[in-house]
């Protein structure tokens, strides 16, 4: 049987324009993600991994734009995902020395990201940013 992880991922959205981070081997782009611990909810998970692997910070959306799930290393991932506002891009930050950022216009997502699940994802963010006009908070 599988081990179940559950994460949360960020589709972060600055300039009108999408966050993507090199993986830490640096061969493939992906969105900011990672595991949820125990005392963390995951839109707390969310915006720590933001921080951690991509150096942004800004508004989390209040409700997830879904959920999916994928299997890897014997393990099987729920991963939810939410929108991101951002508001800061740091150009310091914990993983900077593992990771390069980019920022990409939605029409060149798909070239970039290998997962599927996470080009819909980007384009559902992108419906929800314009549609919910998400306002910074300042955090």
């Amino acid at each position: 049987m599988l081990k179940l992880v559950r994460q949360a991922a960020v589709v972060p959205i600055f300039n009108n324009q999408v966050v993507i981070i090199t993986s830490r081997s640096g061969q493939r782009w992906v969105l900011p993600k990672g595991n949820i611990e125990r005392e963390q909810t995951s839109q707390q998970a969310a915006e720590m991994e933001a921080w951690e692997e991509a150096g942004i910070t800004g508004k989390i959306s209040e409700v997830a734009l879904g959920s999916f799930c994928e299997k890897k290393n014997e393990k099987l991932y729920h991963i939810t995902v939410y929108t991101m506002t951002v508001v800061n891009v740091s150009e310091r930050w914990p993983e900077a020395k593992q990771r390069v950022r980019k920022l990409v216009n939605l029409d060149e997502v798909d070239s970039f990201l290998q997962s599927s699940d996470m080009c819909q994802f980007v384009q559902m963010g992108f419906r929800h940013f314009h549609t919910e006009k998400l306002v910074p908070t300042g955090t």
